[in-house]
């Protein structure tokens, strides 16, 4: 069976390591991936929150040593 190509906010969540509460305040927040509608249903693109993940990475990575732990508070982890 082929992987998921669309998600709900659970597995979004799960996913991201992080509570559906806390998921959809950090989307109000223009902090996490918008989700899409289809067929009267709110759901995630894997790749958008795939894609997420590694700006994140890519971010912390670019950034000072000093920074890094400051910035490491609003970060995703996934697990």
């Amino acid at each position: 069976m082929p992987a998921a190509l669309l998600v709900r906010a659970n597995d979004a969540a799960r996913m991201l390591g992080i509570s559906r509460s806390t998921l959809y305040a950090r989307v109000q927040a223009g902090r996490c991936p918008e989700p899409i509608r289809w067929e009267g249903c709110t759901v995630w693109r894997v790749r958008d929150l795939e894609n997420f993940v590694d700006q994140l990475a890519d971010q912390v990575a670019d950034q000072p040593e000093g920074e890094t732990q400051q910035s490491n508070k609003n970060m995703v982890v996934m697990g």
